[in-house]
């Protein structure tokens, strides 16, 4: 993913000190890619697709990322 069209979709790096605070970015992240992954026209043919070919599996865990941006 790093090399590709959506290199500007990967998930922010993870601090070293205080892992704790990595929560928050990461769920405010897949919320944002669960919802361009659901809404598809507003990104090039290109770009959804290569998006949903790398994010294709945050759409196992959707439940679970509602569920915890409510408490992050």
């Amino acid at each position: 993913m790093q090399n590709s069209k959506v290199a500007g979709a990967m998930p922010p790096s993870p601090r070293t000190k205080a892992r704790f605070m990595n929560v928050g970015p990461l769920i405010e992240w897949a919320a944002y890619m669960l919802l361009l992954l659901d809404s598809p026209d507003e990104l090039s043919s290109i770009q959804a697709s290569q998006l949903s070919r790398y994010l294709a599996w945050l759409n196992d865990y959707k439940d679970d990322v509602l569920k915890w941006s409510c408490i992050a």
